[in-house]
């Protein structure tokens, strides 16, 4: 395993950055390099495997715990959030199926729950990318769907339109086709809601 180099960040910072020729690379305080003796060239795999389980998978399962217990996070998010933070993937892996396992990431659940908090606002194909954004899976948004959506999708373009102040006898053609804008952004499509404009 060979370093290719060492960036240094910011000039407040601390941290190094550690690219390997492996693609992955790795953050480390000017102290731990020495402790380690980081050098750019070769870096044995005993002293690597120490830098991953020494340092950087518990900063890492630090860092995850810091950021699940402010708020709920799918899988995905909590992944991009700890390659962002420059952990690599072993850490990361190891971290995310302790997580998983110990329920504190669930995207059924977070899925559930997103379709509880938003069904009264958005369409169901509002709620669906909305949550493929998020990296939850179309199996797993289905199912949470057919599970917790209660409401119903005429009933929600009547309080939507309501809201607007729109009112289909008195309206323009123009009214009209903000509405229909209105209704697209939404997630409606014109078969839910033809009827009521």
């Amino acid at each position: 395993m060979q370093v290719l180099r060492i960036e240094t960040g910011s000039p407040r910072s601390k941290k190094r950055k550690v690219v390997l020729d492996t693609g992955e690379s790795f953050c480390l305080y000017g102290s731990e390099m020495r402790r380690f003796q980081v050098v750019e060239g070769d870096l044995p795999e005993e002293t690597y495997e120490e830098i991953l389980w020494q340092v950087l998978y518990p900063r890492a399962r630090k860092r995850a715990y810091h950021l699940i217990s402010r708020r709920d996070y799918t899988y995905h998010a909590l992944e991009e959030k700890l390659i962002q933070g420059g952990y690599p993937a072993p850490a990361r892996d190891k971290v995310l199926s302790e997580l998983t396992e110990l329920s504190y990431i669930n995207d059924q659940e977070y899925a559930a729950s997103y379709i509880r908090m938003y069904q009264s606002a958005k369409s169901k194909q509002q709620m669906m990318q909305g949550l493929l954004r998020k990296g939850i899976s179309k199996d797993v948004i289905q199912k949470a769907l057919e599970e917790e959506y209660a409401g119903d999708e005429g009933e929600l373009i009547l309080s939507l339109l309501r809201k607007k102040g729109y009112c289909a006898e008195t309206s323009d053609e123009k009214q009209r086709a903000k509405m229909y804008r209105y209704l697209r952004y939404r997630g409606f499509y014109y078969e839910q809601f033809s009827k009521y404009l």
